[in-house]
């Protein structure tokens, strides 16, 4: 595995926990691994990068989690361009995508975490997933296995594909014990997509295929 960006099919689906996985695998292999959370929201928690998964990313690279890894955060839980519309100062990917070049010299592989799912837009018409496509990666989708998860991983990888993103593969998280079995999620994915179901996470680890 090289750097990759994780993308999601949406919040809350695990997709801090699959980029420490990630991490981990790659330090395991001898490789140094440099960290990036671009845009995050919510409370802010420490000094130097503000969101609590850029500091979660940095330990697992054991990495300084200074603001270069975090370069925009906010503390209202909107998208960038939501935060745009209501007033605050436009983003700027360009100079997000400058930050990850300066890292990504530093380091034998990146690991990007994205913030929701792959369609929330950071400019009118520019969107997460564009954002992985620009810095040059190749991006893994993750999954939970709610009701909804077929299709919501269908019209990830569609969308993804239409505006010419890299696709490595699928991570499934078993979160919801009401939602489908893991098997019968993998198979219905696999029947429908010829991307990569490449790991799985249950009973808190990640087992990559």
């Amino acid at each position: 595995m090289r750097s990759v960006f994780i993308l999601g099919t949406d919040t809350g689906i695990g997709k801090t926990y699959a980029a420490v996985r990630i991490i981990r695998h790659l330090r395991e292999s001898g490789m140094s691994v440099g960290v990036m959370k671009p845009y995050s929201a919510g409370k802010s928690v420490k000094t130097g990068a503000k969101s609590e998964d850029a500091h979660i990313l940095a330990k697992a690279a054991g990495v300084i989690p200074d603001s270069s890894i975090n370069p925009d955060h906010q503390e209202m839980e909107a998208s960038p361009y939501t935060r745009c519309v209501m007033g605050y100062t436009a983003p700027d990917p360009q100079n997000i995508i400058q930050q990850y070049r300066a890292l990504e010299s530093r380091f034998d592989a990146m690991v990007v975490e994205g913030m929701g799912g792959c369609m929330v837009p950071i400019l009118h018409d520019y969107y997460m997933m564009d954002l992985a496509r620009d810095m040059g990666l190749p991006a893994i989708i993750v999954s939970d296995n709610k009701i909804g998860a077929v299709n919501h991983c269908i019209m990830s990888v569609h969308v993804c594909r239409f505006r010419n993103v890299q696709l490595d593969g699928i991570i499934l998280n078993k979160m919801h014990h009401d939602g489908y079995s893991i098997d019968v999620l993998q198979k219905s994915l696999e029947g429908m997509m010829d991307v990569p179901i490449m790991g799985i996470i249950q009973n808190d680890m990640l087992v990559m295929n």
